[in-house]
């Protein structure tokens, strides 16, 4: 049985901060000398080095100065195939996507090239402290199946899933709704649950995606109803301006997502920037959540938002995280980084 005892200065939060106004520091914790002691991979005790210390005599400790101890970073909404696309010049959403990043995410349909990439992905996180995430992969199943693979290999926290699209995009790149179902069934089967694997019905965006497979979503959510749900929600103008199109009996972009009873504790939609204050009320009252992806907004005209920050109404408390969303924008996957680019916003 290994045992080891890492000394430093640790910071963290033992309760949600909205919840001490006012007081925020009650929901937070801070060691200027702590030890964290460690037994086969799990924390088994913690606090300030003085009080530690004493339980554990004969405790190998490693001590690392001049830094400060974080938890693992959680990063909510990150593009698995777009990690070898990083720096791909800014443009609107849909002429981005079609130079720079369906041509770099086809590969991923070659199991090597996604075995590589998902090595690299990790990689990457975890140089930058980022322990679990929440991904999209493609419509073939192979690179999600790599994926997972790897996070299991790994033991790391990764929510996914098969990312449904199949139109508004190259033919090499959509897949249809009957096989997005049928492998995003094998695949729940496989890893939802096995290990520290999660899986998220994904349609990548109701925009890319006809009203058959969001019906087989609707379909896997009903039949799985502990899966997560993980998408793309009002990202772009254009984008909410098709959707009226796309699903005229629609009265906004999140009604189309509630039509087919996606919305609730576990559904998690990137972006935000355009919903309305009543779309915010409705995200709040079913315990949904906003991911919100300062880079590609801030850093880049994909996004096509400027630098708007999701505008959320005083009267609706929204549960919200915050994301590196397109590697291909973003310099680097790092959690910390998209945090300092969300203050210069």
């Amino acid at each position: 049985m290994a045992t080891l005892g890492l000394r430093g200065t640790f910071f963290d939060f033992v309760d949600d901060p909205w919840k001490h106004v006012g007081q925020e520091a009650e929901a937070a914790r801070f060691h200027a000398d702590g030890l964290l002691v460690v037994e086969d991979g799990k924390i088994v005790d913690f606090g300030d080095h003085a009080k530690v210390a004493p339980r554990h005599p004969g405790l190998a400790v490693t001590e690392i100065r001049d830094r400060l101890i974080l938890p693992g970073f959680i990063d909510g909404h990150i593009h698995f195939p777009q990690t070898r696309a990083l720096g791909g010049f800014g443009e609107h959403l849909l002429p981005w996507l079609t130079k720079w990043v369906f041509p770099e995410e086809v590969k991923y349909k070659d199991r090597a090239y996604a075995r590589e990439g998902a090595r690299r992905f990790f990689d990457n996180l975890l140089a930058a402290g980022t322990t679990t995430c929440q991904a999209f992969t493609i419509a073939a199943a192979v690179a999600t199946e790599e994926l997972f693979d790897e996070a299991a290999r790994r033991n790391i926290r990764l929510i996914a899933g098969v990312t449904g699209i199949d139109r508004v995009a190259p033919a090499d790149c959509v897949g249809s709704p009957d096989d997005f179902y049928r492998d995003s069934k094998r695949l729940i089967a496989r890893y939802h649950g096995q290990g520290r694997n999660l899986y998220a019905i994904t349609p990548r965006n109701a925009h890319v995606a006809t009203p058959e497979l969001m019906a087989a979503c609707e379909r896997l959510k009903r039949e799985h109803p502990d899966c997560w749900v993980n998408t793309h929600l009002s990202e772009t103008t254009g984008e909410c301006k098709d959707m009226s199109k796309f699903y005229p009996d629609s009265a906004d972009n999140l009604a189309v997502y509630e039509k087919y009873g996606l919305v609730g504790p576990k559904f998690s939609a990137g972006h935000g920037v355009w919903l309305s204050d009543e779309e915010f009320r409705r995200l709040a009252a079913s315990g949904s959540a906003v991911v919100f992806c300062p880079a590609p907004t801030c850093s880049s005209a994909a996004a096509c938002s400027a630098w708007a920050t999701p505008r959320i109404p005083r009267s609706a408390c929204v549960a919200c995280s915050a994301a590196i969303s397109a590697a291909a924008i973003a310099s680097r996957c790092s959690t910390s980084w998209t945090m300092a680019t969300r203050s210069a916003c």
